[in-house]
């Protein structure tokens, strides 16, 4: 998938999330902004919103830590939550979970790290076990 195929995955999965969320107050980034700290702010708490083609195969939720060299994803979110859409073929499941929780997850010793782009982009790999508390139905 091309960077722009992602990037219209990620923006439908945004908007399937405020639609989920329901009423309620919502801020999003400025206009003209490469990279904010969170994809939206509603009913007074900022998310960060993912979606992955792979989880529902791998069984791993990937965090993005850093990308071309520069801190990235987790590393950098304002996020108080993230929103994470885990795609099997035409149909999705959902996490909603605390960001304190991932970086708890990362800090773990043995999380896996993986590197795509040849080496540009850096994720953990977290089990979906870790999280199965936070399925959002």
């Amino acid at each position: 998938m091309s960077f722009h195929a992602d990037l219209r995955l990620g923006q439908k999965y945004e908007k399937i999330a405020l639609e989920k969320l329901g009423d309620g107050e919502t801020e999003l980034p400025p206009e003209g902004v490469a990279f904010s700290p969170w994809d939206f702010k509603h009913g007074g708490s900022a998310y960060e919103v993912k979606s992955d083609r792979h989880t529902a195969r791998t069984g791993n939720l990937c965090i993005e830590y850093e990308h071309t060299g520069v801190p990235s994803g987790i590393s950098l979110t304002q996020a108080d939550y993230w929103i994470y859409y885990a795609i099997s073929g035409t149909s999705h499941y959902s996490y909603k979970i605390p960001t304190s929780v991932i970086r708890a997850a990362v800090a773990k010793q043995g999380t896996r790290r993986w590197y795509t782009d040849g080496g540009n982009s850096k994720f953990y790999l977290i089990p979906e076990k870790d999280f199965t508390q936070y399925l959002w139905a």
